[in-house]
């Protein structure tokens, strides 16, 4: 539905494919696609994605976005699920690998769960669950201030076996 005289765009099932290439680009090429249900209300400063969609180098992100004040002070507003996928690939994929690490299946299984929140000036995740192969990570972080800025964190983690993510050691004899 459009209706400019009135502000209110709602686009259902939209899907955005683009491929942005260039030399600067990791892996000289990304291929992206964007799709979801937009609602955008100009008269009362507000816009909702839901759902959202996002999946670049086999990373699928999902979730939902909000946006108040659009004209004035734009905030949004949204939570974000990023699925299951192989770091270590990823990497590679980017033109930033392989990664050599002591356990050469570390990086094998990155997902994450946030809440979100920002503004022009402040950005906070009021809730993130995150797993890194056998680790899990919760807590919040935040930027107030850009200007200025204050950061705040608070993160449990609750097992890290961090000796797997180092280099290999250089074979003895080697300097």
């Amino acid at each position: 539905m459009l209706d400019p005289a009135a502000g209110r765009y709602q686009l259902r099932k939209l899907k955005l494919l683009a491929s942005l290439q260039g030399d600067k680009l990791p892996g000289k090429q990304i291929d992206t696609v964007l799709d979801g249900d937009v609602t955008l209300d100009l008269n009362h400063g507000t816009l909702r994605v839901d759902p959202l969609g996002v999946s670049a180098w086999n990373v699928k992100l999902d979730g939902a976005l909000e946006g108040r004040e659009l004209l004035t002070a734009p905030r949004f507003s949204g939570t974000l699920h990023i699925a299951g996928f192989n770091a270590r690939e990823l990497l590679d994929r980017a033109g930033l690998g392989p990664l050599k690490t002591t356990d050469k299946h570390a990086l094998a299984e990155v997902s994450a769960n946030v809440t979100f929140k920002t503004s022009s000036t402040d950005v906070e995740i009021t809730q993130l669950n995150a797993a890194l192969d056998q680790t899990h990570i919760s807590g919040t972080a935040a930027i107030r201030n850009f200007a200025r800025p204050a950061y705040r964190f608070h993160f449990a983690v609750d097992d890290l076996d961090a000796d797997r993510y180092l280099p290999p050691s250089a074979p003895s004899g080697t300097a």
